[in-house]
């Protein structure tokens, strides 16, 4: 089976998706129908079906909404991209698991475990980045789920509890200790996730590029006057983009270049 055609197809899948879940991240914060028509959200007048294609329509509408030419925010391109390359390496890494010559059942099941949790990542990250919200319906019911793959594949429970002991008392204490000015509790129920999904060294290594990401971006925007050192930053966001990094990759090629 040629590859090519299918890692096309799951970027433009991802586009979709990416696109949908601006959508809902949007609806939720704004708790409207989940069903409803696709509606600017400053005029509320209904979208063209033109106006839906992933990241060309806000190219198209130079990056203004038709009816009332207020603002369309970049994020909506940069989610629908991320999401698009995303679905686009995870395949591309689960390729040889999915069986060339013969069809292997559980190779198509991880793809899907894998491109579901990308998913939520992607969620999380659009979410904090607009909003400095963590949805609760998109986490918590995601750790469970994963529990149960986990569980069903042979994983090692004590890898999930640790990671997940890891993460929980890491973000948990700053938590605490700040009374959530450091942090927000979403943070802790993320980590929670990372932790089951990842296991205790998974977690650590998300931690690490979480906050060597976050570091990297503070400075830049303070270069750039656009922070102060009393601003927060979106944990989330980072602890997203790591997560998407091991979820993909996993842990060894860090292993290797720390020469555990």
């Amino acid at each position: 089976m040629d590859i090519v055609p299918i890692l096309f197809l799951s970027f433009v899948l991802g586009l979709a998706l990416g696109s949908f879940f601006n959508i809902l991240v949007w609806r939720l914060y704004a708790m409207e129908d989940l069903t409803g028509k696709n509606i600017c959200p400053s005029c509320r007048r209904g979208l063209w079906l033109r106006d839906l294609f992933p990241v060309i329509s806000r190219y198209l509408l130079s990056g203004k909404c038709r009816f009332c030419e207020k603002p369309i925010s970049a994020q909506y391109s940069i989610i629908e991209a991320l999401t698009g390359l995303t679905f686009f390496l995870v395949v591309l890494r689960q390729w040889n698991n999915l069986g060339v010559v013969e069809f292997q059942p559980y190779g198509l099941a991880r793809l899907l475990f894998m491109l579901f949790f990308a998913s939520i990542l992607i969620l999380v990250i659009a979410s904090d980045a607009k909003y400095n919200l963590i949805y609760d319906i998109v986490v918590l019911p995601s750790v469970i789920v994963a529990f149960i793959w986990h569980f069903a594949i042979g994983g090692k429970i004590l890898d999930m509890i640790l990671g997940a002991m890891v993460g929980a008392i890491f973000f948990g204490l700053q938590y605490l200790l700040s009374n959530g000015r450091w942090i927000g509790y979403g943070d802790v129920k993320l980590s929670i996730l990372i932790g089951v999904l990842f296991g205790w060294l998974g977690t650590l290594f998300v931690i690490g590029i979480a906050y060597i990401l976050g570091t990297a971006a503070s400075l830049i925007w303070l270069l750039k006057r656009e922070k102060t050192m009393k601003s927060t930053l979106p944990l989330g966001v980072f602890l997203g983009i790591a997560g998407l990094y091991i979820l993909i990759y996993g842990t060894r090629p860090l292993e290797r270049l720390m020469h555990l």
